[in-house]
């Protein structure tokens, strides 16, 4: 029922080796940025030497030389690459490259071994180029962390300090139109924040005394003083960045099985080129006809296309995905969630808004509405779940803070303090029953107090329906979803209600969080399952379930156990990741057989020409390498 936040500091340094590694990885990228230019000149001086050749009247030794010349300048890094691969027992694209251009020079073919060598570079650049601008639009991400924090030390100046450098606990000044640097609380001051980079929500929001700041934040017009409560690589802002650069990491099914294939293919392309260049040759005599014959076999059967478009597909998808918001843990998640079927939500702060307030006092046993809430806030007073918070507030007024001690919290149940001498229990029914206490059930309330053993009475609390989650379940209906179900540990009437409001068909509720993980176990059996939740009670449940989806930055673990995280707090940005994961899938399917198709028609039409020209094999690699990769990249569009 209730979210924990750690706000311990660590101590055995791992942070600290943390904090060097972000700034390593800045460092290292912006070092790139610098000089990745330069590594077109190669290529510029290749192209010049490629135009040379076209000279006609050209002595044979200085065909020679310029060929080479552009083979090495070209290819040269790519062919080192290919031999300290082959002296450790492995097979690259690069060897490839390096057999047909040492064979077009033997057969004095300049301007196709030059061109072998050039359009080679050209397609590992447009690799590159692509990769670098679903990089970019996931390091843009990164101008939503401040580098640096204005430190408040104990004799009132203030320091410029590297964020990496900040422990738990430290003051901050936050001064007007600045980015939260670290997670933290307002420990002085009013004001109010824009979330949008890290929540999506435009409405700035208004923070007081005490309320929770995440880093990314950008705050309004009034200077504050915030206490960290997370060092650098805890905050929100390094997390959800760290989220989507450690993507790629997670392999899919597509990307492994290319793996594979990849390891087997390449020899097996080989010895079949080598054998269609030598076996006829040795019966007809035709060594030039047979050797051509087998270049083309070799070079246009290179996998570069599938190879390389296919990883930069969901590369390009996570990328995608997360302009839309949405963060990515592994391309496993693009192709679950491309095939899932089933949809099930949590309820509180999912398909609602997670803001409650108090609809009805139920008192009982002759108690007021004043001590049913007099105990209620008393024993919500110092709980992060939402009901709690919503209870608190709505009786904080009345209450003497300084009666209130020994606060405990149950999750999954409710909370117990000592107030006025007498120990009161708030909770769930079934958590009262558990204690003992005889509960008089009302099927309108969640929330249930109790006084030394004595049932006070009951709580109904409302919470207003997302105002896009009727309008996104329906989307995804449309889009091939089949079955829409809640689980919530909500009381069944309210939850109806809201399953009604927006379209969902199965309702599951009063359920504790390892009941939610039995219910999608069971769902999986009847196909794909994505399970959304915020809070630490759905932590399991997303764990069970085929693709997990958290929504924003609530509780860390239920972020853990997510295979996505949805940064604003909505459920329409899942529909959108659906709808680019699963145009993913289909370009990733499209170029896979187009790749193959062009490949198998270069060498049939190469087999039935007298003299097979060497561009078509060039055109089969490479420019079909070079199609795929741009075809990929339409996954980087931003949102229409």
């Amino acid at each position: 029922m209730y979210d924990q936040h750690e706000h311990s500091a660590c101590a055995c340094g791992c942070c600290e080796m943390e904090a060097k590694s972000v700034r390593e990885k800045r460092e290292y990228t912006k070092k790139q940025e610098k000089i990745s230019w330069q590594t077109y000149l190669p290529l510029a001086f290749a192209a010049i030497c490629l135009g040379i050749l076209f000279i006609p009247g050209l002595p044979v030794a200085a065909n020679y030389a310029i060929t080479i010349a552009a083979v090495l300048a070209a290819g040269g890094e790519s062919m080192l690459g290919a031999l300290r691969a082959l002296a450790k027992g492995k097979l690259s694209e690069g060897l490839l490259m390096l057999v047909a251009a040492i064979a077009c020079v033997a057969l004095r073919e300049w301007r196709e071994g030059a061109a072998i060598a050039i359009f080679f570079a050209v397609g590992e650049a447009f690799e590159g180029f692509a990769q670098q601008r679903s990089r970019k639009s996931i390091s843009a991400l990164a101008s939503i962390r401040p580098e640096t924090a204005a430190v408040r030390n104990a004799d009132g100046t203030i320091t410029e300090t590297p964020v990496e450098n900040v422990p738990v606990g430290t003051i901050l000044v936050l001064r007007p139109f600045e980015r939260v640097p670290l997670d933290g609380v307002i420990e002085n001051g009013k004001t109010t924040m824009e979330t949008a980079a890290l929540t999506g929500e435009a409405i700035p929001r208004e923070v007081g005394d005490g309320e929770e700041v995440l880093s990314g934040f950008l705050n309004g017009n009034a200077a504050v003083t915030i206490r960290t409560t997370k060092t650098a690589p805890n905050s929100a802002a390094q997390r959800m960045l760290q989220l989507v650069e450690d993507a790629s990491r997670s392999k899919g099914e597509s990307e492994r099985f290319l793996q594979r294939f990849a390891r087997y293919y390449l020899p097996i392309a080989m010895l079949i080129g080598a054998l269609v260049a030598i076996v006829p040759s040795l019966i007809t005599g035709d060594w030039r006809l047979w050797i051509t014959r087998g270049l083309l076999v070799l070079v246009s059967s290179c996998p570069c296309a599938i190879v390389l478009s296919v990883p930069l597909s969901f590369f390009s998808a996570i990328g995608g995905a997360a302009k839309r918001n949405v963060l990515v843990k592994g391309s496993h998640a693009v192709e679950l969630l491309c095939r899932a079927e089933i949809a099930v939500f949590d309820k509180t702060g999912t398909i609602t808004t997670g803001d409650f307030s108090v609809k009805k006092l139920l008192p009982s046993g002759g108690f007021s509405e004043a001590d049913l809430l007099q105990y209620a806030s008393a024993a919500e007073l110092h709980s992060d779940h939402p009901l709690a918070r919503a209870i608190a507030q709505h009786g904080v007024a009345q209450l003497d803070k300084s009666a209130v001690s020994g606060s405990q919290e149950y999750p999954g149940g409710g909370t117990s303090a000592v107030f006025q001498s007498k120990r009161i229990l708030c909770g769930s029914a079934r958590f009262l029953r558990e204690q003992g206490i005889d509960v008089t059930p009302n099927p309108t309330a969640q929330v249930y107090v109790a006084a030394d053993g004595i049932f006070v009475g009951a709580i109904a609390l409302e919470s207003e329906l997302h105002p896009d989650a009727a309008k996104t379940i329906e989307s995804m209906r449309r889009a091939g979803f089949r079955r829409f179900v809640m689980l919530t540990g909500d009381m069944r009437e309210p939850a109806l209600q809201v399953a009604k409001q927006c379209g969902i068909g199965e309702v599951y509720a009063q359920l504790l969080p390892e009941e939610k993980s039995e219910h999608v176990k069971r769902l999986k059996a009847d196909g794909t399952v994505v399970y959304v939740g915020d809070g630490i009670n759905d932590a399991p449940a997303l764990a069970m379930a085929d693709i997990g989806a958290a929504m924003g930055f609530g509780a860390q673990s239920a972020n853990e156990a997510a295979d996505i995280v949805l940064v604003e707090r909505s459920i329409a940005p899942l529909q959108a990741a659906h709808t680019l994961f699963c145009k993913a899938m289909r370009i990733v399917r499209f170029n896979v057989g187009f790749a193959v198709l062009a490949k198998i028609a270069v060498i049939v039409v190469g087999f039935f020409t007298a003299q097979p020209p060497i561009w078509m094999a060039v055109f089969a690699d490479v420019g079909v390498m070079v199609l795929t990769v741009l075809n990929a990249s339409r996954l980087l569009a931003k949102k229409g």
